[in-house]
């Protein structure tokens, strides 16, 4: 490894956290690793390590290092190197307080990296001091040695498939109501999502709902299945903002008793929010979200050739539930 000239480093986050600041963990590696390593920077989603094994390959690195947020407090971190040469991955996870400045925290990801890279690839000479001149006369002439190799740091290595959460999962309530009526209904809902960015997270979704149109005076019952995304905006301590778009198809179905009459129909359904939630634990996250959404299908409700009522086109909407990442 004294002759590597590249190493990559990696920089993000979990579950939409904003990363670490590439230049303040960079410089802190620099300082560990010593100015003759070239250092790449870039921020990227978590990666597995068939990911870093070809990032090494195309850009010729010696080395690979990544550093992660894993809470929305900042609180906890985890770094993991990989030594090409070796084929090898090691890993360790910080931990910090809550005075610690934000800067500082990033400074120790870089240097607990740079340590890590430069323990176990036998980089030490990059480090050692320049030679001086010792003070004794009688040994003028003789350079000292170089400072002696640090104990190594307690690495673990683990599988290279090893990552923060990317998995999320929330159980919730969806309810929906018209604007110019008073049709309205509400039910369970699950959104399966997976954060393919550091912000973005693609989700699909599954709800089922009752409820009421009141011009034919008949009961609703709804199914929706549907898809799309939720963007973060901002994160400030636990709490995170995003919007979100979805695509629906929904199947409803409007019954009355007196006379009988059946009306059954699937509806497109574009819909668009925003969501705020707090994190009480890194796993866990209560939210709501509040939108709207609309169709451009007739919604007209026929019995017996004649329109009795008609479903709104446009509708608000709301969701609260917990997420759970994993």
């Amino acid at each position: 490894m004294a002759d590597a000239v590249l190493v990559l480093l990696i920089v993000g986050a979990a579950a939409g956290e904003a990363p670490p600041s590439v230049v303040t963990v960079q410089e802190a590696m620099r300082e560990a690793i010593g100015s003759e390593v070239r250092i790449l920077g870039e921020e990227r989603m978590t990666t597995s390590g068939a990911d870093v094994r070809n990032s090494a390959t195309m850009l010729h690195a010696s080395a690979i290092a990544e550093a992660y947020w894993v809470d929305p407090a900042h609180l906890r971190a985890h770094v993991r190197i990989f030594i090409a040469p070796d084929d090898a991955f090691y890993e360790r996870d910080l931990e910090f307080k809550p005075a610690d400045a934000l800067s500082e925290r990033e400074r120790a990801m870089g240097f607990t990296a740079g340590a890590m890279i430069r323990v176990s690839t036998g980089m030490v000479p990059l480090l050692a001091p320049a030679p001086m001149r010792p003070t004794d006369p009688s040994t003028r002439g003789n350079d000292l040695s170089p400072a002696p190799v640090p104990a190594p740091l307690p690495t673990t290595e683990r599988s290279p498939e090893s990552r923060p959460p990317r998995f999320v999962v929330a159980v919730h309530a969806l309810g929906a109501a018209g604007f110019d009526t008073q049709t309205w209904d509400v039910g369970p809902a699950l959104s399966l999502g997976y954060q393919v960015l550091a912000p973005l997270e693609l989700r699909l979704r599954g709800a089922t709902a009752f409820g009421s149109v009141p011009a034919p005076n008949a009961r609703l019952l709804e199914a929706r299945v549907g898809g799309g995304a939720f963007w973060t905006l901002a994160r400030s301590g636990g709490l995170t903002l995003g919007i979100a778009a979805d695509a629906w198809a929904i199947f409803d179905s409007v019954s009355r008793a007196s006379p009988v009459a059946t009306r059954e129909q699937w509806l497109p359904f574009l819909g668009v929010g925003a969501g705020l939630g707090y994190g009480v634990t890194p796993a866990i996250e209560p939210f709501v979200e509040i939108g709207a959404e609309a169709t451009f299908n007739t919604t007209h409700i026929t019995v017996g050739g004649a329109s009795v009522g008609q479903l709104p086109s446009y509708r608000g909407l709301a969701a609260s539930g917990l997420r759970a990442r994993f």
